[in-house]
């Protein structure tokens, strides 16, 4: 009946946003006075008014963000709750009202509270993984040393400067179709078959995942899915011919000592049981994960003989054999991609990331969107592996720093009760460019005399 509630899940597009306030509209009186309740995800993106200056902004803000305020304005009765993992931009709205709230509705600063979820104790986040959190007096404490597991990238020269591999120019990037996959890259997809067979012999059920984001170009992804087929069937067939059974124990020893230390930096106590096994058992696995990795399947627009494997994919909205689909239980895929694989897509088990980056400017809700790694590693935190350049690490820990000052900040407020209405977020950057220019628009940056640090307001 017309009285019971219903869910409306819907992406943030204009023409959907339109229909529903269309539909509202229909019997004013009688949905203006029913109580709604606006859950907005990923609030930071497209939910924020990017318009190049205040003007602009008064006059006609941005589409969704426009939506959005206009939905709102038609209801009585509403709460709007903005959720993200990368709340800057949502903290830096003006709070000046608009001289045309009449017509859109007031902008979305979370004007009646701020709230940050508590960390659970088995969440890997930026902090755990960089040892860095804020003590009661707000102070950045730090362990000095990052989460074992996270693999520095060795052949940065090879990478950025071969013949081959990560052109400078971005017209280059483009078209670039690499010849050979860098050293770093093989020895990842290696650690991702130790860990997923580990993981199987933990009784560890469910999916396990390998990220690859080397560049956010679609041509380079075809080439880099074909090579990385090539060295996967290379594996299965010396294994086959019994020529890399030194190789696969040297690359096992070294792994379980970095699974140890990883156990060791994480864990006070036993919190499970880590289990790391013989090589004579781990073997087996490592065999069975090998061809399922080979298996094929037919490649769609292909002829009867042109098959593709069916676990290892390219996931960038353009590839039509391939998509992330976790129906079929218990797989094992390498995904390829780019800005697809970045914000909001569940990576589900995911073990082992290699990721690359080529932009100059490097903006932090970005960056930590692209984070795939973090999230809740029950029972293998100490098998997972990130791949990745110094400069990220580096870049990773400043964003774990402002992750800190930004929890500890919104905490003291919140046990004070106050609104944020009552006063004025502000974010340590840490020299970083804490979201984008437009986000940023009406913030300002200073000097803290006393910590020696830019913080923005």
């Amino acid at each position: 009946s017309e009285k019971d509630p219903f869910i409306i899940i819907t992406k943030k597009n204009t023409k959907i946003l339109d229909n529903i306030i269309e539909h509202i509209s229909k019997d004013g009186e009688t949905n203006n006075n029913a109580p709604v309740l606006i859950i907005d995800d990923e609030s930071d993106l497209a939910s924020i008014d990017t318009s190049k200056d205040r003007i602009e902004a008064e006059e006609d803000p941005t589409a969704i963000n426009k939506k959005i305020r206009q939905l709102l304005n038609k209801l009585d009765r509403k709460a709007y709750v903005a959720y993200s993992a990368t709340p800057y931009a949502n903290m830096l709205i003006p709070t000046v009202p608009s001289e045309n709230t009449n017509d859109f509705g007031p902008d979305l600063y979370p004007s009646d509270f701020l709230w940050t979820l508590p960390i659970p104790e088995n969440y890997l986040g930026p902090g755990k993984m960089f040892g860095i959190t804020a003590n009661e007096d707000g102070e950045i404490e730090s362990k000095q040393s990052f989460f074992p597991g996270i693999i520095t990238i060795d052949d940065t020269d090879e990478i950025y400067h071969g013949d081959n591999w990560v052109p400078i120019k971005r017209e280059e990037q483009v078209i670039w179709e690499p010849e050979y996959l860098p050293e770093s890259l093989i020895e990842s997809i290696k650690d991702f078959i130790i860990s997923t067979s580990i993981k199987k012999l933990r009784g560890i059920s469910g999916h396990n995942t390998m990220l690859i984001h080397a560049i956010q170009y679609k041509i380079p992804h075809e080439a880099i899915w074909q090579l990385v087929s090539n060295e996967i069937y290379k594996l299965e067939q010396s294994w086959v011919n019994n020529s890399s059974q030194e190789m696969w124990k040297n690359k096992y020893d070294e792994f379980c000592e970095i699974s140890t230390a990883s156990y060791e930096y994480l864990y006070s106590n036993d919190t499970f049981e880590k289990d790391l096994f013989s090589w004579s058992e781990v073997k087996k696995e490592v065999k069975s994960l090998l061809k399922i990795l080979n298996r094929q399947k037919f490649k769609i627009g292909g002829n009867q003989s042109t098959t593709i494997p069916e676990n290892i994919r390219v996931i960038n909205g353009d590839n039509k054999n391939y998509d992330l689909d976790y129906k079929k239980p218990n797989q094992d895929i390498i995904a390829i991609g780019g800005n697809v694989l970045s914000r909001g897509l569940v990576l589900k088990g995911l073990n082992v990331s290699y990721y690359l980056r080529s932009a100059k400017t490097q903006v932090a809700d970005t960056v930590m969107q692209m984070g795939r790694w973090f999230g809740y590693r029950d029972d293998y935190a100490d098998l997972i592996r990130l791949y990745t350049t110094e400069d990220l690490e580096n870049d990773l820990a400043k964003i774990a720093y402002i992750n800190a000052s930004m929890y500890h900040q919104v905490s003291i407020y919140q046990d004070k009760q106050l609104s944020p209405e009552e006063f004025s977020p502000y974010l340590k950057t840490y020299d970083f460019q804490i979201t984008s220019v437009r986000k940023s628009r009406d913030s300002i940056s200073f000097q803290n005399n006393i910590s020696n640090t830019l913080v923005q307001v």
